[in-house]
């Protein structure tokens, strides 16, 4: 397309902007656009405007879409609900399919590729290696325009709690009575599957203000999901082992860990915390 004016660095204000090589995700791009009867435009010169919606290249680079977009299938397809299992829901063949963002799952030695239905938290459509995108000729399904793929897939569908530096070769845990467990030694880490090592990453699905004996004072504590955990022992005789062990109910101090993804809920207050252990 040849247009009028010159590329500037994007702004927020940008609804359409494009990056500058296909091996940079940085420093995107836009042209000056102009809106017009609440649509957007890009000018062409001599008074000539053209619709931002009917163009997906500028200068040779595919362009990106901050608002939600739509993807079409190449063939029918289930859709997927937040633990990446197929529903019985199908999207078909040819169909258009609003989507409001693109999510990349790290957690694979190859990182996939998924997009979120829009209007819901908890149904995904599945595109494919994320290395690959973006490229109109790849994957389940074709782009009317691309979008950021800097959503986390894990982050955006869970709550969860990583150890801080310092931390990660202990993994303090507690139970509900604000005491440490003792782990013998071990601490929390996840098994390697072949060469990869994921993300030591755990859910929690509530936070609770727990007594903390030691400390005299309630502390904010994450519940973690699940009571069996992948566990690393330093004192074994081979330097990757890993065991599973049942350690029960258990807590993490907020103050051990960094939070992210979704929020959860507070069950209690300090104060509350504080008046039971007086009790």
């Amino acid at each position: 397309m040849t247009y009028s004016g010159s590329v500037k660095a994007a702004s927020s204000s940008d609804d359409f902007f494009f990056y500058p090589s296909e091996s940079s995700n940085k420093d995107p791009q836009a042209l000056k656009q102009y809106k017009i009867k609440g649509k957007v435009y890009y000018a062409l010169g001599g008074g000539r405007y053209v619709k931002a919606l009917n163009v997906s290249k500028i200068n040779g680079q595919y362009v990106f879409i901050k608002q939600p977009t739509y993807v079409i299938p190449r063939a029918d397809m289930y859709v997927l609900n937040k633990d990446l299992k197929e529903t019985s829901k199908v999207v078909r063949a040819g169909s258009e399919v609003k989507i409001d963002q693109v999510l990349i799952d790290t957690d694979y030695t190859d990182p996939q590729l998924y997009v979120r239905i829009a209007g819901t938290k908890d149904q995904f459509l599945y595109w494919t290696d994320a290395g690959d995108y973006p490229d109109e000729d790849e994957g389940n399904f074709s782009f009317r325009f691309f979008m950021d793929d800097n959503h986390n897939f894990a982050e955006s569908t869970q709550s969860l709690v990583t150890f801080k530096q310092g931390l990660e070769k202990t993994t303090p845990l507690y139970n509900e009575q604000g005491q440490l467990i003792d782990l013998g030694g071990k601490y929390l880490e996840k098994a390697a599957r072949g060469n990869f090592l994921p993300e030591n990453n755990y859910q929690v699905d509530y936070a609770r203000y727990i007594w903390v004996p030691s400390e005299k004072k309630a502390e904010l504590f994450y519940h973690l999901i699940g009571t069996t955990f992948s566990m690393r022992d330093p004192h074994s005789k081979y330097e990757y082992t890993w065991v599973k062990q049942n350690v029960g109910s258990v807590y993490v101090k907020a103050s051990d860990v960094t939070f992210k993804g979704l929020k959860v809920k507070t069950q209690n207050t300090a104060e509350e915390a504080t008046k039971l252990a007086e009790k």
